[in-house]
């Protein structure tokens, strides 16, 4: 079990949503800064005193450094505590999935929708009309396995967990397999007792798309050490003999994660 502090918190909030937080609080900044500007011009030209005016726009950047300053003093904690309680959330739904690593290697916020695959028009349709539409969910990747979970006054609520292997499949639509930041991925999950595609899309562009390469490199990493254990069991190794022998590279790759 990790140890995280509000240092390690704020490092999970993908870079996009901090400079949403940092325009809102500069928003509220200028908004101060604008407003103390219009009071002093008012009671300057009430009381006949220039001086009110141009001390007011002397003392607007402090205005505005004062308020963007506790601005952010408030939105910071309150958004690193909802990442805090949903990466304890999602380390839950990882253990009740069996996985191996509880670490969370990626995290943030995005929107999920879950359909069932079939070559049926009926069935198709008939599913679009009861679902609900793109639902907001948190995504958290895990070095082997995949969840996301939705918010709901209960509590948190388990869309998808599904470990990272073959029977997990991440794609970008027709289309935008070139482009440096995708609208959405699809997420097709295929085994004995299930055949459904998700849609994931996200406000953060850049989240997905470190969010995809992060997967095909913990997809491949999994994929070598299976084949590994494959190996051993074939040889009469021990597999942890044969692994730090073979993978030691892939090893120290990952660790920078």
């Amino acid at each position: 079990m990790d140890k995280i502090n509000s240092d390690e918190a704020w490092r999970f909030i993908p870079p996009e949503e901090k400079i949403e937080l940092m325009a809102k609080a500069h928003s509220k900044g200028v908004f101060a800064a604008v407003l103390g500007i219009v009071l002093g011009a008012t009671c300057a030209a009430a009381l006949e005193e220039p001086w009110l005016l141009w001390s007011t726009l002397i003392g607007s950047p402090f205005v505005f450094q004062f308020a963007s300053g506790r601005a952010w003093r408030n939105l910071k904690p309150s958004l690193t505590l909802r990442y805090l309680a949903a990466r304890s959330a999602t380390r839950r739904c990882a253990f009740a999935a069996e996985a191996e690593d509880l670490s969370v290697k990626l995290m943030f916020r995005g929107e999920l929708e879950i359909t069932s695959k079939s070559e049926s028009a009926e069935e198709r349709i008939l599913s679009q009309r009861m679902s609900n539409g793109p639902q907001p969910v948190w995504i958290a990747l895990f070095s082997d396995t995949l969840v996301v979970i939705s918010e709901s006054r209960g509590g948190a609520i388990l869309e998808l967990a599904h470990p990272i292997d073959q029977n997990l499949k991440i794609y970008r639509p027709n289309g935008e397999e070139n482009s440096l930041a995708p609208s959405g991925l699809y997420i097709e999950m295929v085994d004995h007792h299930t055949n459904k595609v998700a849609k994931l899309s996200s406000q953060f562009p850049a989240a997905l798309t470190v969010f995809e390469k992060k997967y095909q490199e913990f997809k491949a990493h999994n994929k070598a050490k299976d084949n590994l254990m494959k190996k051993g069991r074939a040889m009469g190794l021990k597999f942890d003999d044969l692994y730090d022998e073979e993978s030691s590279n892939s090893a120290s790759d990952l660790s920078s994660f």
